[in-house]
């Protein structure tokens, strides 16, 4: 049997509101389904509705936000609280995301271990928030999770003491938060061969000193990320037009991507500046399209090129590939925009405004109208193959993404029996879908 978690706000009286639900007599309501399966647990710790939840670290921890800006952390298998923070306040939370990453321990003694063998690495997680008070930001809590980790006993963690500095916010983005649209991170982190090998040339410096005045020195939040990813993508509705979408890469910084879906972008696409062809920007998925591998099957096995080709370096291949978005509507139009130049071949464009050389830009790749009423989510397949669709009407979609014919995509429609669905997501063996319906299902 597969537990069930329940993440619940103290003041949250579901008696009563059932009682209020029934004493209202609206003959709209929809005919009860079979009962909820029963929750093996109910973590308590919110005092206002609770708006987004994420699993992580391989579902052992979970992360909870309210409509106040609170944020907890939950271990699930100690069933207790690790720590809550507000994150943004008195503004409701939209999403969560967690990205996880690898980090190189020098052997100095990183989270009160006294010695770590050269190359040794520990896989960490930093926790980016999207609120309404128009910001994101990125949280590193690592060292609180080692804490919990390291307590054997549940009971243990409520006399845990946790400092203010185990708490890092290593980022933050100002973006425009009036609608509803959920942010979209593509994340792209460093491989482990190449942190080792930056463990080394650390530990080399620390032989001659270097390293002891850099500890000194006040790191930047940018520099932090660079040692752990190449790119960090987040897309957000532009702040002046709801209907267009800036990606930005939040690791060098800069804005990588302005205005997408205008007509200086994406000549011929039937849009104008002020949206009022699509409407605003309601789901955003961005994606990385990987680069075809070379066939080498026609080279000259013994020159030492192929050789050398055969073997490319795995970084090099990790980093490659082309950004693409796929972005639902207000109207109901669904569109998957690509860039139109590989990731590394340009620069973007700077936060603070200062205008680069070569702006990156993305075309339509294809778009399709098949709902009657605005997108409300969207989720790709874990292997990049289809995406699906749900609004606020009955219809749910499905995409091919990739075809070889250009123009329309491959789509099969299903009608459902309830109008709204809020949200859906893909399991990760692109099996089975999950639904949020609007009649509480």
């Amino acid at each position: 049997m597969v537990p069930v978690f329940m993440v619940k706000a103290m003041s949250t009286d579901s008696r009563a509101i059932e009682q209020r639900a029934h004493s209202s007599g609206k003959s709209s309501l929809p005919p009860p389904g079979p009962p909820p399966p029963t929750p093996s647990f109910i973590f308590r710790g919110h005092d206002a509705s609770i708006q987004a939840l994420e699993f992580f670290a391989s579902n052992t921890f979970l992360v909870s936000g309210d409509q106040e800006g609170w944020i907890c952390v939950w271990d699930i298998w100690k069933r207790r609280q690790v720590y809550k923070w507000q994150g943004h306040p008195s503004s409701s939370i939209l999403a969560f995301k967690v990205i996880p990453f690898y980090k190189a321990l020098s052997s100095s003694g990183d989270l009160g271990v006294s010695h770590r063998k050269l190359g040794a690495l520990e896989k960490q997680v930093y926790i980016v928030s999207h609120g309404r008070d128009n910001e994101i930001h990125v949280w590193d809590i690592n060292t609180i999770l080692q804490k919990s980790l390291r307590l054997v006993d549940s009971t243990a963690i409520g006399g845990m003491t946790v400092g203010k500095d185990d708490l890092t916010l290593v980022y933050s983005l100002p973006v425009n938060a009036l609608n509803f649209c959920k942010m979209s991170i593509l994340a792209i982190e460093i491989s482990a061969p190449q942190l080792q090998q930056q463990q080394q040339q650390q530990q080399q410096k620390q032989k001659v000193g270097q390293d002891q005045e850099r500890s000194q020195e006040n790191e930047s939040s940018s520099s932090t990320l660079s040692r752990t990813h190449h790119h960090i993508y987040i897309a957000v509705p532009s702040p002046m037009t709801p209907s267009l979408i800036d990606v930005y890469d939040i690791v060098r910084p800069e804005r990588a991507f302005v205005s997408i879906g205008s007509d200086s972008g994406n000549p011929g696409s039937g849009h104008d500046m002020f949206g009022k062809k699509w409407g605003s920007a309601m789901a955003i998925q961005l994606i990385q399209k990987r680069t075809e591998s070379l066939d080498l099957s026609s080279l000259d096995l013994n020159d030492h090129s192929s050789a050398r080709m055969n073997a490319m370096d795995s970084e090099s291949r990790h980093e490659s590939g082309t950004l693409c978005m796929l972005v639902g509507y207000e109207d109901g139009l669904v569109i998957l925009f690509q860039e139109q130049a590989p990731m590394s071949s340009t620069s973007g464009q700077k936060i603070s405004g200062q205008a680069s050389k070569q702006n990156r830009k993305m075309n339509v790749l294809w778009s399709i109208k098949c709902h009657r009423e605005p997108v409300l989510a969207l989720d790709i397949s874990s292997d990049l193959r289809f995406a699906v669709s749900s609004g606020a009407d009955n219809m749910l979609v499905k995409y091919e993404l990739f075809t070889r014919l250009q123009g329309i995509p491959e789509v099969t429609k299903v009608a459902l029996k309830a109008n709204g669905i809020a949200d859906i997501k893909i399991r990760n063996d692109n099996k089975i879908l999950g639904l949020a319906g609007w009649d509480g299902r």
